[in-house]
């Protein structure tokens, strides 16, 4: 636990323009946040509940490793997807009465329009509505939502896919999950 914590005691750069390296460090702070976290509930005998966290952090680490294997592309579809968070945050503080001059509305949908438009739903043109948008970043090449079921298979590690079958059928209550707990 030590160690994880002062992994990220100093600080950690990379080039700004370096997506896949951008995407590690913030992926990197994340693990061991959960894992401080499956630390603690361990220590407490909520092993359920670590199991959880568990499986969240395998999705993620999945997910970079996915984004590594075409490092000129997945990543930077990964930030670019950052526009659309920023844009729902905006129309919530607008919706809210929290918005400012400083939100720089212009230039974020200036962005959206030419960086996040593989995001869009099928159909859709109006960049300025969060709902327009997809509801994940991770696309194959035609631009279709990938599930990270897939790209934990598609990673061809049998061992990764089976552990992430048996937390998945302990967190979705399965059969499988729930006999091999009792």
């Amino acid at each position: 636990l030590g160690e994880s914590q002062s992994m990220l005691a100093a600080p950690i750069c990379c080039p700004e323009s370096d997506d896949l390296g951008v995407m590690t460090i913030l992926f990197a702070a994340k693990q061991v946040a959960h894992f401080e976290t499956t630390h603690f509930l361990i220590d407490c005998r909520k092993h359920s509940d670590a199991t959880i966290i568990a499986r969240v952090m395998l999705e993620g680490m999945s997910l970079l490793l996915w984004a590594s294997e075409d490092p000129d592309d997945r990543p930077k579809k990964w930030r670019a997807y950052s526009l659309v968070f920023d844009l729902r945050l905006l129309r919530e503080r607008q919706r809210t009465g929290g918005a400012s001059a400083d939100d720089n509305e212009d230039a974020l949908l200036t962005r959206l329009e030419t960086e996040a438009t593989v995001f869009l739903k099928a159909g859709r043109t109006d960049f300025g509505n969060p709902d327009a948008y997809r509801s994940r970043w991770h696309l194959d090449q035609s631009g279709k939502p990938v599930n990270i079921s897939d790209i934990i298979s598609g990673l061809d590690d049998p061992n990764l896919l089976l552990l992430y079958d048996s937390l998945s059928n302990w967190i979705h209550s399965n059969v499988p999950g729930l006999g091999r707990a009792i």
